[in-house]
């Protein structure tokens, strides 16, 4: 992986700042600014990590989030008979967006440490009685990539 590129860098932590802003406050994403986002950062992979592993990223982080989607899917359509919706299409279309950053191995490890860290952080919140019923997936999980990102851009890589 080349050093980060600033510029496409802030393009992206300028399009990625209302998204978690949005979902933190009213639970939502708008379409545009999901659009936004995945096209800021997929010229951002590629002028960092080139074409070629760009492509190989996303494809193997898309086959990675199918099979988790497959999983998941099935258990709570079984769980609960189809009856209940466990991950809204904002959700699942910003962690799309997120696919090109990633080689396959590294996105499961960003998933698991992200998503334990929104469950702990929205457990805490709940039993503070500072908040609602669902969680922010998009702010929570954007605020785990944002720390990355600039972990990565301090550290050189």
């Amino acid at each position: 992986m080349r050093a980060l590129t600033i510029a496409p860098l802030i393009i992206t932590l300028v399009t990625l700042a209302p998204l978690v802003v949005d979902d933190w406050r009213h639970r939502r994403v708008y379409l545009w600014q999901l659009g936004l986002f995945a096209v800021a950062q997929v010229v951002f992979c590629l002028l960092t990590l080139g074409g070629a592993e760009t492509l190989g990223n996303a494809a193997g982080s898309l086959a990675v989030l199918a099979v988790l989607a497959l999983c998941v899917g099935l258990y709570v359509r079984f769980r609960f008979k189809g009856k209940r919706q466990a991950i809204g299409w904002g959700d699942l279309l910003f962690v799309v967006a997120l696919t090109p950053y990633f080689e396959a191995r590294v996105f499961v490890g960003f998933l698991v440490v992200s998503l334990s860290l929104t469950l702990a952080g929205w457990a805490f919140l709940r039993w503070r009685r500072k908040a609602a019923g669902d969680i922010p997936l998009v702010s929570a999980v954007g605020l785990c990539y944002i720390a990355l990102l600039c972990y990565h851009l301090i550290a050189g890589r």
